[in-house]
């Protein structure tokens, strides 16, 4: 008994130290989002989702595009409902793109959070969602990281600045990316 005590204490110990130091490895600036401006405004990272809508299965494919604020991305390509078989890619962008896509962000009010999702909406069809994750760069405060979730029907507040931060990240891929995955998996 006595040795499953200390193997449940050790399990537990070792995952507080794993969470906490995750927390403390930010190497981000300061997050003022109530400021909204670019040059305040640090986000961790951006994970965008477009999805075909509901259609046949030789039809439907999936992307991700994961956006880090040091500049390294990286896109995965799904060619069907299940999550495996995938393709993914990694990239860097630029400066210039890290501006555009932090001001679009902060243009369209998404980071002030609580995005309500539309009660009536359309149902089949593409979607496109978002989460954004912004840690707190002081590791002496042992917070969880802020997650933003911007949902596939976001009410009407906030459509019009959600389609050019959508427009910024599918501008961030490198040429011909997209269609490569899709042409080499039949979509």
């Amino acid at each position: 008994m006595k040795k499953i005590l200390l193997l449940l204490l050790a399990v537990a110990v070792s995952f507080s130290f794993s969470c906490s130091s995750s927390n403390k490895s930010s190497s981000n600036k300061n997050v003022k989002v109530e400021n909204k401006t670019s040059q305040d405004t640090t986000w961790s990272t951006i994970d965008y989702h477009y999805r075909t809508g509901t259609v046949s299965p030789e039809y439907y494919y999936h992307y991700r595009v994961l956006v880090n604020y040091d500049k390294t991305a990286q896109f995965i390509f799904y060619p069907s409902y299940a999550d495996t078989g995938f393709s993914q890619e990694q990239f860097t962008i630029s400066d210039s793109q890290l501006k555009s896509l932090t001001d679009a962000i902060v243009n369209s009010n998404v980071l002030e959070g609580n995005i309500k999702e539309e009660t009536d909406h359309p149902i089949g069809g593409p979607t496109e969602s978002m989460t954004i994750t912004i840690v707190n760069p002081d590791p002496n405060l042992d917070q969880s990281p802020v997650r933003i979730e911007v949902p596939a029907f976001p009410t009407m507040e906030y459509k019009e600045g959600l389609v050019k931060v959508y427009s910024v990240i599918y501008s961030l891929l490198p040429a011909g990316m997209l269609e490569e995955a899709r042409s080499k998996n039949g979509k």
